[in-house]
């Protein structure tokens, strides 16, 4: 998505809550960066209470409006800061996990059994018997790990109920760079889990198969691959309920969706995604709980970082703008950007350039390419969007400072983490003291 002068300038068309006031200041909710931070001015990061929020009622009255029984199941690998957290268990969010700790981090934030569903690979016996007691469903994505939770079945003189992740069989070869390549190590094919099916049933299996998953794509706001994606989806489901007369009661979307803003700015309403999944699946001939594992489209959009500019430098043609902000937080992932925009506007003399905008390490990346931005930005500030998911998980004890992270609800700022506890996890880790 490109950002120009007049987009930026029009910020709360894309993102509702972002937006420059008459003195040219950004403000989000209404509320200035200083009105929210106090007098710190220093790299931080905010999340948003009603952002996280809002997200979550979008897509959950998306499915919900087609589907009689649904669940979303936020991916919860994507962000562990219990605010963001707490927020989505009172709004009636469940989770997906996909290891023990995080399957604690679930019951530690009050999750019940029937909110948890899990996934992954390569579970141990005891990793099996503890996600067995505390989720209503384990989807188990290859042989390997069936034969365990076979055994296991057989020592616990019972059967134990799993779904099956299956790879959608998809040939387009103009979306490969957002879809799971069939080599990749996650799923069974489609021949695997209909010969599987199969044997289950033919043998009485200890294993009752009582759920499917798919999950494909990463960044999707495309519906001609979504309804390509669900059109693997409804073939597959008529063929193992006309061969093997099998119904499943949980049916695993997955999630893979876009950031929410930048889904909406691509005219691509979640909506009109939920409406592709409701055609294709609505001649299903038994009732089932549609499971939506988003993380990306809630999350995202629901933080910004307040950032400086620290150096300039221009390589070959093109323009460099360096800030403190850096890699070992935004990571620097496939398909990712990093929006940045003033934090507050000049006057309108001010001329407005092309720049890439990167962190101050010894690297060759980028975290936000061809945008523009002003040549002189005011008090050297950038705010950093789309930067709320799968940052603070994925971040490092490398090289540069950490944010401070700092989350608002009802219009009062909570301090999450701070220079001092940066410094102290140092410590933990390298014996250094800085």
């Amino acid at each position: 998505m490109d950002f120009n002068k007049e987009q930026i300038l029009n910020i709360h068309e894309k993102l509702e809550y972002v937006k420059y006031d008459d003195e040219g200041e950004i403000t989000f909710y209404g509320s200035k960066i200083h009105e929210i931070l106090g007098h710190n001015n220093s790299m931080s990061m905010i999340y948003f209470d009603q952002r996280i929020k809002d997200n979550y009622y979008s897509i959950y009255n998306a499915f919900n409006k087609y589907f009689k029984n649904v669940s979303i199941h936020f991916a919860l690998k994507c962000n562990y800061i219990p605010a963001c957290i707490e927020a989505l268990f009172k709004v009636g969010c469940s989770v997906e996990v996909m290891s023990s700790i995080e399957l604690q981090i679930a019951l530690q934030n009050g999750f019940k059994r029937n909110q948890i569903v899990c996934n992954g690979l390569g579970k141990t016996k005891e990793e099996l018997l503890q996600e067995l007691e505390n989720s209503k469903l384990i989807f188990i994505d290859n042989i390997n790990d069936l034969e365990r939770i076979n055994s296991l079945s057989l020592d616990l003189g019972k059967k134990i109920p799993i779904g099956l992740r299956v790879l959608p069989n998809i040939k387009s070869s103009s979306h490969e760079e957002v879809m799971i390549k069939p080599s990749s190590k996650l799923g069974m094919d489609i021949n695997t889990a209909m010969e599987f099916l199969k044997q289950s049933k033919e043998t009485n299996s200890n294993l009752n198969i009582i759920g499917i998953q798919f999950h494909l794509m990463s960044h999707l706001k495309d519906c001609s691959l979504y309804k390509e994606y669900l059109s693997s989806i409804e073939s597959f489901l008529e063929n193992v309920y006309k061969e093997l007369n099998y119904s499943f009661q949980y049916i695993n979307l997955g999630g893979g969706f876009e950031t929410r803003f930048i889904m909406e700015n691509n005219n691509i309403d979640i909506s009109s995604l939920a409406k592709i999944a409701y055609d294709k699946l609505k001649n299903l001939p038994y009732d089932y709980e549609l499971i939506v594992e988003p993380g990306r489209y809630i999350m995202a959009d629901a933080a910004v970082i307040l950032a400086s500019i620290i150096s300039e430098k221009k390589s070959a043609d093109v323009n460099w703008k360096i800030t403190d902000i850096g890699s070992n937080i935004l990571i620097p992932v496939p398909n990712i950007e990093y929006y940045t925009i003033p934090y507050k506007l000049n006057d309108g003399n001010q001329p407005w350039e092309r720049y890439n905008v990167g962190d101050a390490t010894c690297a060759p990346s980028h975290l936000c390419k061809d945008v523009e931005l002003p040549s002189q930005l005011v008090e050297n500030k950038i705010i950093v969007l789309n930067c709320g998911a799968y940052t603070s998980v994925y971040s490092e004890l490398w090289a540069f400072k950490l944010p401070e992270i700092y989350y608002l609800k009802d219009d009062k700022i909570h301090n999450i983490f701070s220079y001092n506890q940066f410094r102290q996890l140092f410590k933990l880790a390298y014996g250094y003291d800085i």
